[in-house]
């Protein structure tokens, strides 16, 4: 009896081990699947790969990118980047974008469109103007109800506001997030240089009451800002200023 127990489990172990790999892969969900074919592209040298391949490749680390956590840019311009709660308090620090990805990955770029033109501000102008809400050191004062959209596989976010910083004293920052959600769960945030295409900073799945800031170089530049959601559509209060502090 104990020879044909051994026998028995000698056997199972074998056809344990010899299951061909193609159908092992048969088991995997649909979403697992995918996320392999993600991390299969996405880390392919990107010099190597056919021409055909190398969409995919930008598409594979755009999404590995864009569910990351959140990071910012030196490269596209940050200085430094945390998460904000309501009362614009330090949640946690954001990680430059090379701390989490590899050195050959490109900071993701697009063309800016702006989704309401009336939001487009000429921060100098207002300036020169003597609008009341702006000031020598609170340079942008958005706050409005804003559409959140589902992201495009086909296009990135359009921003919903564009500003120009301005030179002043002090330590500049730029401040957004959703004081109010009222039909989704969460959204993400991110700003972009307007001026080149480049994701300066970036964090997603955030409550409402939490954001970003960040600290900004000391000369004129254009940022927009981009929000969107992952749950329902639908406004959001959302809430932009650039202010200069005159701590570090």
């Amino acid at each position: 009896m104990k020879k044909m127990c051994s026998l028995i489990m000698s056997i199972l172990l074998i056809a344990m081990f010899s299951i061909p790999a193609g159908a092992i892969e048969t088991n995997l969900t649909q979403e697992e699947a995918r996320e392999a074919q993600i991390q299969r592209y996405a880390y392919m040298d990107m010099e190597k790969a056919s021409s055909a391949d190398r969409e995919k490749i930008l598409k594979a680390r755009e999404e590995i990118i864009y569910h990351s956590g959140g990071w910012y840019s030196r490269k596209a311009g940050a200085l430094s980047a945390q998460e904000i709660d309501e009362n614009f308090q330090v949640i946690r620090e954001l990680p430059e974008f090379y701390e989490l990805f590899p050195e050959d990955w490109d900071v993701p770029c697009s063309n800016i469109e702006v989704d309401s033109p009336s939001t487009d501000l000429d921060l100098r102008t207002l300036m020169l103007d003597g609008v009341a809400k702006v000031t020598p050191l609170q340079i942008i004062n958005y706050n409005a109800d804003t559409y959140l959209y589902n992201p495009s596989d086909a296009s990135i976010t359009g921003a919903f506001c564009t500003f120009s910083t301005h030179r002043g004293t002090g330590t500049p920052r730029v401040r957004a997030q959703a004081q109010r959600l009222y039909n989704s769960a969460s959204y993400n945030i991110g700003f972009t240089n307007a001026d080149n295409g480049l994701d300066v900073t970036y964090d997603e799945n955030l409550p409402a009451g939490t954001g970003i800031q960040m600290t900004i170089p000391s000369y004129i530049w254009r940022l927009g800002v981009r929000a969107s959601t992952y749950s329902r559509p639908g406004n959001a209060l959302m809430y932009v200023d650039s202010v200069y502090f005159d701590g570090p």
